[in-house]
């Protein structure tokens, strides 16, 4: 569930970036193949992109999904995976990147372990997260 807060800081962002652009709603709209509604919405903090959306307009704000869809109520686990897969990497890719085994990559996406300190900077390095995201 998100909080007001997190509405209304994506709908200033959104609203500064479409004026920012001289995009009408319509234009923005367009843009983004959805109704002008849907960017009344989304700039009056009521609703927020899908994730069919979100990362084309997070790209465009030069925002992270993470402002859209918090992490902060996500295990270790399911925030590895999730980034993991954002960035279009299988396990064995993301070993390669980081210098992990593939099945510590598994155990740590299952929830089985957690990495050490010097593996948890390592993993907010890559993914550019503050560590007090993944510290849970």
């Amino acid at each position: 569930m998100e909080s007001k807060e997190e509405l209304e800081y994506f709908a200033n962002r959104f609203k500064k970036w479409r004026i920012s652009k001289r995009f009408s709603e319509e234009d923005a709209a367009r843009y983004f193949n959805v109704h002008y509604k849907t960017i009344r919405n989304w700039e009056r903090g009521t609703s927020r992109p899908s994730l069919l959306k979100v990362n084309n307009v997070c790209n465009e704000l030069g925002i992270s999904i993470t402002y859209i869809y918090p992490l902060k109520d996500k295990s270790f686990a399911e925030i590895l995976k999730q980034k993991r897969k954002e960035k279009g990497l299988s396990r064995k890719e993301l070993s390669d990147e980081l210098g992990y085994h593939v099945n510590t990559i598994g155990f740590w996406e299952r929830g089985e372990f957690k990495p050490n300190k010097y593996a948890l900077e390592d993993i907010c390095s890559f993914f550019n997260l503050p560590e007090s995201v993944l510290q849970k």
